[in-house]
């Protein structure tokens, strides 16, 4: 039997392939239901409102993205399975979720189409959810939840797997206002997965319930799990975002937030204070984001850190710096960590080199010198050459490519010929 996926999917899926297939790869307003915001990038067309959107659709991409997006794709296709199934298949869901920053639902479910094991589920429900919160109801939506819940139903070695494809299916759930349904899940997932699903519910749900969900989250946070107060952190930021406007609300969520990561790694911290800033930026508050900076810099000490790792954490703080009216600051810090590679690059580990350095391709996109970027991008794409295994490097290849495609910037022909030689290298061995 045949089962189509949504209805603006060109080709039918087979059901019984797909189960064959994966069965053998492993045993700002009050109402959030149509926001966008988190689905948008500064590439995008402005946000299609949910009155005009006919059905499904790729958002116009230039050739250039499309090109980078299919390579990157094929990249991660080409790590070797076995015995690398799992790290295939998460390059290849990288790919998807950059489809889907980038508004390509379509171009989304036809790579997820080809990954083998229970994230191709997890990409289903994750475009799912991504349609949802672009407002498209339940005749657009359901299809793909249902076939996510069937191979969320399979046997993946590990339940957790199966827990994350449906905490995502409750997630969308609750965009599209069926709450009852998203509860049930949330008390049959395990309490880590579960917790994802307060995130959602603060984007979704209408009326004030800032009291009754701080309470929740306070309780979450006492379990003392490190996944579980991971996950209410991101929404306590949720809470800080959506009652930005009530500076009281707003300091008690970010003093529970300095309470609830204890002992948590700096890199976590560092993420949250990251979309705390981006919230105070996105309310036009660029002195709160400037001071979110101070705090991160106590953190981004270069003595205190690896240079792979110091590297692409002070890199992500460029884009706030910027954002927030520092603009020369956040070209000097860019210079700064530009001449860091040239002087010490060669002394990170190979297999870490390349990620070290997208991030500080993307800071210089963010400042305006799409230039430098390239030239970084071309650094990166030889510092992912160095190693000798072909996993790790089919993976930076497939990294920068969906990088490069985010931030809009086009090879020029020298680089375009260089990664169509490294991936037909990888496809060779």
């Amino acid at each position: 039997m045949h089962i189509r996926y949504f209805c603006w999917i060109l080709s039918m899926l087979t059901a019984a392939a797909i189960l064959i297939e994966l069965a053998g790869c492993g045993k700002r307003t009050d109402n959030r239901v149509q926001s966008t915001k988190s689905c948008t990038t500064e590439t995008a067309n402005p946000i299609l409102s949910a009155q005009v959107l006919q059905k499904p659709k790729d958002w116009p991409l230039t050739e250039f993205q499309v090109h980078l997006l299919d390579l990157a794709f094929e990249a991660a296709t080409l790590i070797p399975v076995p015995p690398f199934a799992k790290d295939r298949s998460l390059a290849q869901e990288k790919v998807v979720e950059t489809c889907l920053q980038l508004h390509q639902p379509v171009r989304a479910i036809r790579y997820a189409d080809q990954i083998g094991d229970w994230r191709r589920g997890l990409c289903y429900a994750k475009t799912a959810f991504y349609l949802a919160g672009q407002g498209y109801g339940a005749e657009y939506v359901q299809p793909g939840l249902d076939l996510a819940e069937q191979i969320a139903r399979m046997d993946h070695g590990q339940q957790w797997r199966n827990d994350r494809i449906r905490a995502k299916i409750a997630q969308t759930d609750l965009l599209l206002g069926k709450i009852e349904q998203a509860e049930q899940i949330g008390r049959q997932i395990e309490d880590s997965e579960a917790a994802v699903l307060m995130q959602t519910r603060i984007q979704a749900e209408a009326g004030d319930l800032f009291d009754e969900q701080i309470k929740q989250l306070d309780a979450l946070v006492a379990l003392l799990n490190f996944d579980i107060t991971q996950s209410a952190l991101h929404a306590y930021a949720g809470l800080f975002d959506r009652y930005y406007d009530n500076p009281q609300r707003r300091a008690l969520t970010e003093e529970r937030i300095k309470v609830a990561w204890g002992k948590l790694p700096i890199p976590i911290r560092l993420e949250v204070l990251k979309k705390l800033a981006q919230s105070a930026l996105d309310h036009g508050d660029s002195d709160k984001a400037i001071d979110l900076l101070r705090q991160a810099d106590e953190y981004l000490n270069p003595c205190l850190w690896p240079l792979e790792n110091y590297l692409p954490l002070s890199a992500e703080w460029i884009e706030i710096q910027y954002k927030a009216g520092n603009v020369e600051q956040a070209r000097t810090n860019a210079d700064a960590l530009r001449s860091m590679v040239d002087q010490k690059g060669e002394g990170i580990i190979d297999i870490y080199r390349a990620r070290a350095i997208i991030p500080l391709a993307r800071a210089y996109h963010t400042i305006g010198d799409p230039e430098t970027a390239l030239t970084i991008y071309k650094q990166a794409v030889e510092a992912g050459m160095v190693n000798p295994n072909k996993r790790p490097r089919a993976e930076d290849l497939s990294s920068i490519c969906c990088s490069m495609a985010q931030d809009g910037i086009q090879p020029d022909a020298e680089l375009w010929a260089r990664m169509q030689q490294i991936l037909k290298e990888l496809g060779s061995e």
